[in-house]
């Protein structure tokens, strides 16, 4: 039986694990307990999965004892770890540097310069210095985080009175260094893609519609609605890009934004995209990337890369109502559509609950009841309130689907103190 060891808490890739019959080992974080994915597991240990020499000590006796076949993770909390535990148990997978590369949004910006398809993009380690870039741009910038995903700590900057704000408020977030870069202007659009020893497959192009902050998708619709050019321009810049940082395997996540002289990359990461961009791809173009990420690289299965051009189309809508206490659901019931109801839990944990409406056309999994807080999105980490999900014959056949659904449903609240 081959043995494998999962970084960070994930119920879909165990799922997959299982029904294959490989015996697994989680590594979870003290914070985010294994309770969803248990009955899957054969040995689960609590340790922090950000910290890669902390994993690699409790999983080397177990390596030493009898080998894993594979050391992976399904998220960006886990992926330097499972490549530090990979390298140093000489096991294949994508090496340490790929994954500090496209950690360090820095290193990757160098990468992206060198091949030609630049953003102007500075890091910056002061108000001062935020304030030079601006004034050298000549129009609003976005700092974000080095190494950071789902919008913390990400602002927008129009002029020197938010620069002081905005620098303020990255410092009390825990950020002393920081990237800032031009705000490319048009809509976001991801390509999700998977990489069979050193060849990269796209599997889906995703098409964010953000909230009023530009920052925070609330919903996502699969296949993008966009042109074939763009999408052959998005292909050829993503494998350029995972070509050059050395990407051998796995699923990979691209952002893009459609400019007015076509595809400007914003980053990548070695892991499929958050938010249920998996469960889109699934529906839309038969690819389960929770499930070829574990087989593929074991020779459980070959990898048959989706017709881009084919299949259906898939859209979630995130629930997002009034900042406050719930006083009232209604609608759900009437709808008669499958829904779930899976309880608020802290962020760590990740879109969960849509196993349950998996099988479902149209399927809704509201996470919020009565007396829960509702918080305002202003990070892609408060969208866990719930959503609706649609399957339809075309992107926009979905989006109608989903958009009926979410209208009829209303979640009142109150404001809190």
């Amino acid at each position: 039986m081959k043995r494998i060891a999962i970084i960070g808490s994930r119920t879909a890739m165990a799922r997959h694990a299982k029904e294959f019959g490989l015996e697994i080992v989680l590594v979870h974080s003290p914070e985010a307990p294994p309770t969803r994915v248990a009955q899957y597991l054969d040995q689960a240990i609590c340790c922090p999965v950000t910290d890669p020499e902390a994993v690699y000590e409790v999983l080397r006796p177990l390596h030493e004892e009898r080998p894993f076949s594979r050391v992976l993770a399904p998220g960006e909390d886990g992926v330097l770890a499972a490549a530090v535990a990979s390298e140093r148990f000489g096991l294949e997978g994508n090496s340490v540097q790929t994954v500090l590369t496209i950690k360090n949004k820095v290193l990757t910006r160098k990468v992206l310069d060198e091949l030609g398809t630049p953003v102007r993009s500075r890091e910056v380690a002061s108000e001062a210095e935020l304030v030079e870039f601006l004034t050298e741009i000549g129009d609003q910038v976005i700092l974000k985080p080095i190494d950071s995903t789902g919008s913390l700590a990400t602002h927008i900057v129009r002029d020197r009175q938010q620069a002081a704000t905005s620098w303020a408020l990255f410092a009390q977030e825990g950020h002393h260094r920081g990237l800032v870069e031009e705000y490319l202007v048009g809509p976001e659009v991801t390509m999700e893609s998977f990489t069979v020893a050193g060849q990269h497959f796209p599997v889906g192009v995703d098409e964010y519609i953000k909230n009023d902050t530009g920052l925070v998708p609330l919903a996502s619709v699969v296949p993008g609605r966009i042109s074939a050019e763009d999408r052959e321009a998005m292909r050829q810049q993503m494998v350029a890009l995972l070509d050059a940082v050395g990407l051998r395997e796995g699923p990979a996540h691209t952002e893009f934004i459609l400019t007015a002289n076509g595809p400007r990359i914003l980053e990548t990461h070695s892991r499929i995209g958050g938010g249920g961009i998996d469960e889109l791809v699934r529906r839309a173009h038969g690819v389960d990337l929770s499930r070829v990420q574990v087989t593929v690289p074991l020779g459980l299965e070959e990898f048959t890369p989706p017709d881009l051009d084919a299949g259906r189309g898939a859209v979630m809508i995130f629930f997002a109502p009034k900042p406050g206490r719930v006083t009232a659901v209604s609608g759900l019931e009437e709808l008669g559509v499958t829904y779930s109801h899976t309880p608020v839990e802290p962020a760590w944990t990740g879109l969960k609950g849509l196993e349950h409406i998996r099988q479902a056309e149209v399927g809704v999994n509201l996470c919020l009841q009565v007396g829960d807080i509702a918080p305002e999105v202003n990070t892609n980490w408060d969208r866990l309130m719930g959503c609706v999900v649609a399957t339809g014959e075309s992107a926009q056949d979905a989006l109608d689907r989903a958009e009926q659904v979410m209208a009829a449903i209303k979640i009142e609240t109150e404001p809190v103190g």
